[in-house]
């Protein structure tokens, strides 16, 4: 139908940019939806499914102040899931969210360095593992989280080393929310990872762009 057909639903107006989820069935009929609103931008780049029907998120936010995570409801006032993102330190930080089958949060965490940082592509396997790629910025090491339902971030122990110009990351996380490996790409200037995506056998693959005045070796 050339003139939308309304699902009866609205999103609140926003005045900075807003992240939308939206969840429709079979049909294209809406049974979902929320929005992720911080005080400044908000973008979600990535989504991706599993075999359990489960759904993850991933984007950037900006806000000086905490955000609210909300679950999807069929419901124009957001239905807050009682849990909300860290402030980001400085410029955006990235998220990744974690939603059950009837759009429950069941996991979430950030990727917080001092410049900008932005979740771009998330991937699934058969096994329940999931995989997210990005691009993150920062003049001291940047804390790794394992998903956790908790607004302060549950770190995984492990750190991705400062870059100020930009670096491409890659994180896998089993199917709990429990960081299983990362590794970054950094050139001599800018890396971004753009695309990650899985195959049958387990094997993944991402895929970017780098900048850089000298070889840039593989991790």
């Amino acid at each position: 139908n050339s003139t939308p057909v309304s699902s009866g639903y609205t999103f609140p107006a926003t005045s900075s940019g807003a992240t939308f989820i939206l969840k429709y069935d079979s049909s294209g009929t809406l049974t979902g939806f929320t929005r992720l609103d911080g005080s400044s931008t908000d973008i979600g780049y990535g989504v991706a499914t599993d075999s359990s029907g489960n759904f993850y998120v991933t984007g950037s936010y900006t806000s000086t102040t905490t955000v609210q995570i909300n679950n999807l409801a069929l419901n124009s006032t957001p239905v807050s899931s009682g849990y909300t993102l860290p402030a980001a330190s400085s410029g955006s930080a990235a998220f990744i969210l974690k939603y059950d089958s009837s759009g429950t949060l069941t996991g979430f965490t950030n990727l917080d360095g001092t410049g900008n940082d932005f979740g771009y592509s998330v991937a699934t396997d058969s096994s329940g593992n999931f995989y997210v790629t990005g691009q993150y910025s920062s003049t001291t090491t940047v804390q790794i989280n394992n998903l956790a339902l908790n607004s302060t971030p549950v770190s995984s122990g492990y750190t991705l080393p400062l870059n100020s110009s930009g670096a491409a990351f890659i994180l896998k996380y089993n199917s709990s929310g429990t960081l299983t490996g990362l590794t970054n790409l950094v050139g001599s200037s800018t890396g971004t990872g753009y695309g990650v995506a899985t195959d049958p056998s387990g094997n993944f693959y991402v895929t970017g762009s780098y900048t850089a005045t000298s070889i840039v070796t593989g991790k």
